[in-house]
Formats: C-alpha cells, sequence, structure tokens
C-alpha cells in the first residue's frame, strides 16, 4: 500500500523524519518496505498483513501513526466546493421516487445506503487530489471518478458512482 506522507500529517501532526516514522511503524508490525521521495513528499510502501485490515486506509495507518507517537488524531472531510457541489445541492434531498435500492438478501447485506446528487459537473479534480492519487498509484480521470478512489484510500471503503 502507498501512503504518502503529507496525507498522514493532515490527520496526525508527527514531526519525525519519514526514515524515523517508517522505523516506528515497522517495529510496530507494519513494514514499511520502501520509502519513495523525500521530507513531506515521501510514499511509504507499507506491507499490511492480513489480520490487519483496518491499516487498509489512509486513516487506518494514521491511528497507527497516533498511537506510537501519542499525538492526537485529526479528523475532517473533503472541501465539497472543489467539486462543484454547492450548498444548495448538498442540502438537496431527492423525492423518495428518484432513487430506489432493494436489498435482496437482508441476512448477507442488512444495509446499503445510495445518495442521488444533481447540477454536479464533470470535470478535473482538484490538483491536491490528483497529487495524491498518482502518489498513491492511481491515476485521476475526474471528479467524479476520483473521489470514489479518494474516499476508498482514505477510508477504505469502496464507493461508486
Amino acid at each position: 500500500m502507498k501512503v504518502p506522507v503529507e496525507w498522514l500529517r493532515e490527520y496526525v501532526a508527527v514531526k519525525l523524519a519519514p526514515e524515523e516514522l517508517a522505523h516506528r511503524l515497522t517495529m510496530a508490525g507494519l513494514e514499511v518496505t520502501g520509502i519513495h521521495g523525500e521530507g513531506a513528499q515521501a510514499v511509504f510502501d507499507i506491507e499490511v498483513t492480513p489480520n490487519r485490515a483496518d491499516c487498509l486506509s489512509i486513516i487506518g495507518i494514521a491511528r497507527e501513526v497516533a498511537a506510537i507517537t501519542g499525538q492526537p488524531l485529526q479528523q475532517f472531510g473533503i472541501r465539497n466546493s472543489e467539486f462543484g457541489v454547492t450548498k444548495k445541492h448538498r442540502q438537496f434531498r431527492a423525492p423518495r421516487s428518484a432513487l430506489r435500492i432493494q436489498i435482496e438478501d437482508r441476512k448477507d447485506c442488512p444495509r446499503y445506503i445510495g445518495r442521488m446528487i444533481d447540477g454536479v459537473t464533470i470535470k478535473s479534480s482538484p490538483e491536491w487530489m490528483q497529487r495524491r492519487l498518482g502518489a498513491c498509484g492511481i491515476r485521476p480521470i475526474n471528479n467524479i471518478v476520483d473521489v470514489t478512489n479518494y474516499v476508498l484510500l482514505e477510508y477504505g471503503q469502496p464507493l461508486h458512482a
């Protein structure tokens, strides 16, 4: 898994050099097998073992960094205005008939959530997001596709648009 140090630092105000942070992560059981780049632009290659699925996201790795450094974990969201979603659109509630989700097997899938958002213009993603996706090995495509990939990397939850 590729993890940009810049992205981790948005969640944990760690001041360790990337090499020291990589060493601490490895000693905590998340083997950093490589470091690409330098300083805040460094990107870790991290091998996550099957028993640590909680670390298959940026936030999961950030939780580990917070635990091993004693720093608090900060959380915040994406700035919607950068994706063409205005306050008007965020408050929009689709009529029940506009989007229907039918769960055929509630035992295996007790909950599935969908949201319809209209009025979004397909365009290039913000530069900062393109940089982060590229650092993680994902080619930016457009704001819609990129935000779903970004959420997958950040939270470890797949989205479909």
